[in-house]
């Protein structure tokens, strides 16, 4: 767990940084955490058809999830990889972990 400055669309301030695995066991799933416990959102998507090189997270930065790339970039857990893959009528932009899970 990371603690970090988290600058979303419908919050700004601390949150913690946990990390999990999707259901199938094979990627990564990034989630911040409110100081309370509660969840505040799950900044990554699981999309089992897009290619991915090691490391690589696919971060949905769109809906209520607006500000989630930008606050990961800004508290050094992820880096951009520099394309993105279509999740349904969006484009969900592809990082490289800058952490270990």
């Amino acid at each position: 767990m990371m603690n970090i400055d988290a600058k979303l669309k419908f919050y700004n301030g601390p949150a913690t940084v946990e990390f999990t695995k999707y259901r199938d066991g094979n990627r990564v799933a990034i989630l911040l955490i409110h100081p309370d416990g509660e969840r505040l959102c799950t900044a990554t998507v699981n999309i089992p058809e897009a290619t991915l090189r090691e490391g690589e997270v696919i971060i949905k930065d769109y809906s209520e999830n607006v500000g989630v790339f930008d606050t990961l970039v800004a508290n050094g857990i992820i880096a951009d990889a520099g394309r993105s893959v279509a999740c349904g009528y969006v484009e969900a932009r592809v990082a490289k972990l800058l952490v270990t899970p």
